[in-house]
């Protein structure tokens, strides 16, 4: 059964529409009106009622991620998920202290927390990226290379296929802050990202749904952007700002490219904020057009991806790039404005069809 409720994550003051079912040991949570977004799952056993100042709502908190609050009506609450979650604990609502001396320090607390909150929340994290970009070359290079270490072990290096894709990528007339060096890593997944420093990473996943050399120019003009304008050292900085930017202030460089290798796992799905991801998108359509290469092929690497979703999961690579309405309309109305050459390059569509042949 599903039922209408309202998700807080901390990050903003306001909620967002989602569904829940309940399933047997949790409860599934998917977000209304956003596409490409995976579904939460809070085991029951983790989750407590609190009490409410609504009375006709309740409010549930994940008591491990205690930041995420779920709200639903009472009424579906009394009828649908207290008697379907009769023997746990989330039907008992947690008492609270009474007493008027208590709520001056309530007032007092709830102030401090909300600091602290707007500190951890969007001032730190704010203040971490804006740190990001004065990072000397050398040091996010560093970073960089570190987090490749620790995450390309868990792949197997197609090396024929990352001999071929450098080839092709060197191609591409591009202004360039940073050694580039692409590896293409077996995996059925639909991905693919970039490091700090000019590591990126492709699987073979993606580049078995093209089918012209345009659509690779886009994809790597892409993550070369991210690259060449510190998107993914911004984002990284951003997303770990609370531990990095006290590292960094300490000028521990060695502790700060620790804590990035620490979570290696989680960083290869990042997600790039809309405005970066515009830019990125703005800086391939301009390589691909100074290149010669059809700008064609950027929007029809987002209609194949676009695909993908279609009655399966989100690809890891739209989990982190979601193929937006606008980001496809940008693609549609650049070609449209024309002003641009189109020149076929034989060899990048030579090496591109040796580098199909490599991955099959």
């Amino acid at each position: 059964m599903e039922l209408k409720a309202t998700f807080f994550d901390g990050t903003v003051r306001e909620g967002r529409p989602v569904t829940i079912e309940l399933l047997s040991e949790s409860i599934k949570i998917q977000t209304i009106g956003i596409e490409y977004t995976s579904p939460l799952y809070w085991q029951v056993n983790q989750i407590k009622q609190l009490r409410h100042h609504k009375p006709q709502c309740v409010m549930l908190q994940h008591t491990v991620t205690t930041k995420l609050y779920l709200e639903l009506s009472k009424d579906d609450f009394t009828t649908q998920v207290a008697p379907y979650y009769r023997n746990y604990s989330l039907i008992h609502p947690v008492k609270e202290k009474s007493g008027s001396a208590l709520k001056p320090i309530l007032v007092f607390v709830s102030i401090v927390l909300a600091f602290f909150a707007c500190l951890y929340f969007f001032i730190v994290p704010w203040a971490a990226e804006q740190f990001a970009t004065v990072v000397p070359k050398e040091t996010e290079v560093e970073i960089g290379d570190n987090l490749f270490k620790s995450t390309i072990a868990e792949y197997t290096v197609n090396d024929s296929a990352t001999k071929l894709i450098n080839a092709f990528f060197r191609q591409m007339k591009r202004p360039q802050d940073y050694d580039i060096r692409i590896t293409v890593v077996k995996n059925a997944q639909v991905n693919a990202f970039a490091m700090p420093g000019g590591n990126i990473v492709v699987f073979d996943g993606i580049l078995n749904k093209m089918d012209a050399y345009p659509q690779l120019a886009a994809l790597l003009g892409h993550e070369f952007s991210h690259v060449q304008h510190r998107h993914t050292t911004r984002s990284i900085f951003r997303s770990l700002g609370n531990y990095l930017f006290i590292t960094a202030i300490l000028g521990d460089v060695g502790g700060v490219a620790g804590i990035i290798g620490e979570h290696a796992n989680s960083l290869k799905d990042l997600g790039y904020s809309r405005s970066l991801e515009h830019e990125a998108d703005e800086e391939g359509f301009k390589l691909l057009v100074q290149n010669n290469i059809d700008p064609q092929g950027m929007l029809q690497l987002f209609e194949k991806l676009e695909e993908e979703t279609k009655g399966q999961e989100v690809p890891e690579f739209l989990s982190s790039h979601p193929v937006t309405q606008s980001r496809k309309d940008f693609a549609h109305d650049e070609i449209g404005k024309g002003g641009y050459t189109v020149k076929e390059n034989t060899t990048m569509k030579t090496l591109f069809e040796q580098l199909k042949n490599q991955i099959k």
